[in-house]
């Protein structure tokens, strides 16, 4: 087969783990994601790629493991009614990147891709590197962030110094009568609500078969069940903040299933969208500082708070490849305004690419 190379303008990147490569010749392989209750990531791409052609701006769907030694993609999905695999070498101008690679290889691989040929993503490497990684977020913005220790090996030996640790950064922190409740520990780099436990130092040598994950954080449980009220909707919550060009534009809440303190949409969290207007100050103040710390021209990140029930807020998370997804009918329609908003920043960056 004679393979061409075709340059295109944008090019999604998914992880392997997450999206279905064109390399798979499994029959039942017919579109980027496969799994039963993926359907609605099907349906937001199939939106994205028609907001790209109202756009004139030519886009293919792949996967980290398409990239190839010469930093070409070794094939990718199209869209024009259906999906099809179209299987030349592909050399996109602009990265729409949804990576967080999960070892050194997949990390050369990416970062040795994005700096070839001039490309522009929406996000480099470095602001995914940053948001990724739990312990790296805290040390950026500690003013901001709840107060976190590493844990190394998952050893009890290893937790009691974590411990130790935060308890020192606990004792002179301003807020420290927020912290009193125990310890959480979460996957250093997990999404999703996914990985996290309460301490109980009874099981600290059952921690390990629990998690399943090597590298971990110790951070402090923050009772916030009566921190933050929204109209009707009380309990625990968080509020995430949507960002583009540095710029919010986008804000909603999740409200944690009672008896849960996750409020992540994977974990039954509800999702419940909010005007901007209706963000508190505190937090609009903590964004602003944020984003400036963060000054990338190009950008799309979102920022998740909680609010303690004496009122202070803490910056949980960032995350840079924020999910392009809807959970009911209100979320669709934001979702696909939010979809519209990337779009548009994916032009501007190919015009700039021109230039």
């Amino acid at each position: 087969m004679n393979k061409k190379v075709i340059s295109c303008d944008v090019a999604v990147i998914y992880p392997n783990y997450l999206a279905t490569s064109v390399q798979n010749l499994d029959a039942k392989n017919k579109k980027p994601f496969n799994k039963k209750d993926e359907h609605i990531l099907n349906c937001a791409y199939q939106y994205f790629f028609s907001i790209c052609k109202k756009k004139k701006l030519s886009v293919v769907f792949t996967t980290l493991n398409d990239i190839n030694k010469n930093n070409l993609l070794n094939g990718a999905w199209r869209y024009d009614k259906k999906w099809k695999k179209d299987f030349n070498f592909f050399q996109p101008k602009v990265i729409f990147s949804r990576c967080s690679p999960k070892n050194k290889q997949e990390k050369e691989i990416y970062k040795n891709f994005f700096y070839s040929s001039r490309k522009l993503a929406l996000n480099d490497p470095t602001l995914t590197e940053v948001f990724e990684d739990k312990f790296k977020t805290y040390q950026i913005f500690k003013k901001y962030a709840i107060p976190t220790a590493s844990i190394n090996y998952l050893s009890a030996a290893d937790i009691l110094t974590a411990q130790s640790k935060l308890e020192k950064i606990l004792q002179q922190h301003k807020n420290k009568q927020d912290f009193k409740y125990g310890f959480l520990i979460k996957d250093r780099f997990g999404t999703g609500g996914a990985n996290i436990i309460k301490l109980d130092k009874r099981k600290l040598n059952k921690v390990k078969q629990e998690l399943e994950v090597k590298k971990t954080v110790l951070q402090p449980f923050i009772k916030c069940d009566k921190g933050f009220v929204f109209g009707k909707y009380t309990g625990t919550i968080d509020l995430r903040v949507i960002l583009i060009h540095n710029k919010i534009i986008q804000s909603y809440i999740r409200i944690a299933r009672v008896g849960e303190f996750r409020a992540n949409a994977q974990q039954g969290g509800n999702v419940v969208h909010i005007s901007i207007k209706d963000v508190p100050t505190n937090v609009l103040t903590a964004v602003q500082k944020i984003s400036k710390e963060i000054n990338k021209k190009y950008a799309y990140y979102s920022l998740d708070f909680i609010c303690s029930n004496r009122g202070n807020w803490y910056l949980v998370e960032g995350n840079a490849s924020t999910g392009i997804t809807w959970y009911n009918k209100q979320d669709e329609k934001k979702t696909k305004e939010l979809i519209q908003g990337v779009v548009g920043e994916l032009a501007i960056m190919k015009a700039d690419v021109k230039s």
